[in-house]
């Protein structure tokens, strides 16, 4: 049957949204028609107009019919970052779409048009919990463009994983070394590096390639550091002979060409799991793949 959401917004009006109208699959086919994505559109009133120009862009470049249901939800006031004292009227727009192609054409559109830098944002809201609905191209893309180690947080977890593994190896401690493999924030650089060989949008942004490849070397310059350091104090506490150097995991992990085929075997299939664990958020594929 033929459905109508209806949203009532402080003083506006209220907006109908003609959803789809049967239930089979949509065109990008991971989503059955009705179950929708919507995304809210926060601006200063006095750019009110670049809503307009958001949907005159999809329209002239790409058609009618890929436009995403945009309607006006709320009028408000907004403290713009950095400036609490100052109150600026905003205007909220709800964009409504059946598929993932609209919402990469809405994003898409607002990066065009700078939506942010004119003080304005665009907030995508989460996927169902009704529907197995994946991630869109652009929302992909989001996700891998903030996997990098910038912040504290991400080097004090290398800086722990790194000692975890050297006193894994130290101690012939199979648990331990896969506990540092899943605290260890390297999978965040190889992500990068490997979307931007196969995504040239990814692949043209200023710095991304530059700055993912210094993360990963930097990221494994400073766990080669870590674990010479701890391997001195090993050696200087007699941890060397107390558990007979090597190791069963050193001697596991270092015996060249014998590993070498079925590591690049493994590398290969969880070079899939990831890019699917990724697009459908499978966290447990992440933390299996991190484990191989």
């Amino acid at each position: 049957q033929r459905r109508v959401v209806a949203f009532t917004a402080l003083d506006c009006d209220p907006v109908a949204f003609p959803p789809a109208m049967h239930p089979e699959t949509s065109s990008d086919g991971d989503r059955p028609l009705g179950m929708n994505r919507l995304a809210i559109i926060n601006i200063p009133k006095c750019q009110e107009g670049i809503v307009q120009e958001l949907m005159g862009k999809i329209c002239q470049e790409k058609s009618a019919s890929q436009c995403p249901h945009v309607a006006k939800l709320a009028t408000d006031v907004m403290r713009p970052h950095g400036h609490d004292e100052a109150v600026v009227d905003s205007v909220t727009y709800i964009a409504i779409t059946d598929n993932n192609a609209k919402l990469d054409n809405l994003i898409e559109a607002a990066q065009a048009l700078q939506l942010e830098a004119g003080g304005g944002s665009l907030a995508v809201l989460g996927r169902s919990t009704l529907n197995k609905s994946r991630l869109s191209v652009q929302e992909l893309r989001s996700m891998v463009r903030r996997q990098n180690l910038r912040g504290l947080a991400s080097w004090c977890n290398l800086l722990v994983a790194a000692s975890m593994a050297a006193v894994g190896l130290g101690t012939d401690s199979s648990p331990t070394v896969v506990a540092s493999m899943l605290i260890s924030p390297l999978m965040s650089p190889v992500i990068q590096i490997s979307f931007s060989i196969v995504d040239s949008k990814l692949r043209s942004e200023s710095g991304f390639v530059r700055d993912a490849c210094s993360d990963f070397f930097l990221a494994v310059l400073g766990c080669v550091t870590v674990g010479f350091f701890l391997g001195l104090v090993f050696v200087a506490a007699d941890v060397d002979q107390t558990w007979h150097w090597p190791t069963n995991q050193m001697v596991s992990r270092t015996q060249g060409y014998e590993t070498l085929l079925p590591g690049a075997v493994i590398a290969i299939v969880s070079g899939v799991a990831v890019a699917n664990g990724l697009r459908n958020s499978g966290v447990n594929v992440l933390v299996g793949v991190a484990i191989s």
